[in-house]
């Protein structure tokens, strides 16, 4: 079975919160006023 650092590892990422920001404002999304509709397409990322 496979540690939990191991799987950290593999699915970790330590600016994730940066990303999605880069990503939401590359396409034209004010970052103060989003939208459900605008984080749909990273909704899953909890499962």
């Amino acid at each position: 079975m496979a540690s939990t650092q191991t799987i950290a590892q593999h699915y970790g990422r330590a600016d994730l919160g940066t990303v999605i920001l880069a990503a939401l404002n590359a396409a034209g999304k004010n970052i103060d006023r989003l939208e459900p509709d605008d984080l749909a397409p990273i909704d899953e990322l909890h499962s």
